[in-house]
């Protein structure tokens, strides 16, 4: 799932330091199920990884 939200924050933001931007600004809940911190992190990880090998590897 985290792969899938990192294409399209990477299809969307142009750089590593915009997609930080999106990422922050998200809106987060109180309580979160599945969008937690650590979830945002590894969005922000996978980003960084398709920014070096591509969406298709």
């Amino acid at each position: 799932m985290a792969g899938d939200n990192s294409r399209s924050v990477n299809k969307l933001a142009t750089d590593h330091e915009e997609t930080n931007f999106v990422l922050d600004d998200f809106h987060r809940v109180r309580d979160p199920r599945m969008m937690t911190e650590e979830y945002f992190d590894l969005v922000a990880e996978t980003y960084d990884e398709l920014a070096e090998t591509g969406p298709m590897d």
